[in-house]
């Protein structure tokens, strides 16, 4: 287990890692089409998603599913707020963090 920072508490020391690059990338939806639509495809071609308009985007870390956010234009630039953390479990970071507040009986 690594020892806190000087000063900070509770906060482990990630000097270790500090300089991993992690690949996070934002997914809008998935689908799975045929050959034959693909073959179809061509420049103006439109596939629709069944991600409901204004419904959160997936954010991944690699292939792990971080949590979900929201679509923002910041500077004429796309970019997402995070608007949920997932743990391991698939359960909220804000339910996890509530359940650990619930007494051991």
């Amino acid at each position: 287990m690594t020892e806190p920072i000087v000063g900070k508490k509770n906060i482990p020391d990630f000097q270790i890692v500090e300089n991993v690059k992690i690949v996070i990338s934002v997914e809008l939806d998935k689908r799975m089409i045929g050959l034959p639509e693909l073959m179809r495809f061509e420049p103006g071609s439109i596939l629709e998603l069944r991600r409901a308009t204004g419904e959160n985007v997936d954010i991944f870390a690699g292939k792990v599913l971080l949590g979900n956010g929201e679509i923002l234009v910041v500077e004429s630039n796309l970019a997402v707020r995070v608007a949920d953390l997932f743990y391991r479990n698939g359960v909220k970071k804000e339910e996890t963090l509530e359940l650990a507040k619930i007494p051991a009986h």
